[in-house]
């Protein structure tokens, strides 16, 4: 996925995020995702003082719960296939 995308949208690292961790790739995954953290808090695209990346603060909360948690939703019903990198920190 990676070679045929940009990767320039505050979006694409919560998608690749997902997406890595449904395919196994946790430690992918986990790098995608604390890029995505960080898009606005590191200012990461340079136009943070335009305004907060919402639609991407909620791939975040995707991320966690679609990718990490492995979350699904089959007619109704509810399933979780955790798929945590090593680096995920325990709580």
């Amino acid at each position: 996925y990676d070679p045929i995308t940009t990767g320039d949208s505050t979006l694409s690292a919560v998608v690749q995020s997902v997406v890595a961790a449904e395919v196994g790739y946790a430690d992918a995954a986990w790098g995608y995702f604390r890029q995505a953290l960080h898009v606005d808090l590191a200012n990461l695209h340079g136009n943070t003082d335009d305004g907060l990346h919402v639609a991407s603060a909620g791939g975040v909360w995707a991320a966690l719960v679609n990718g990490f948690a492995g979350m699904r939703d089959h007619g109704g019903r509810l399933s979780f296939d955790p798929r945590l990198p090593d680096a995920f920190p325990v709580l």
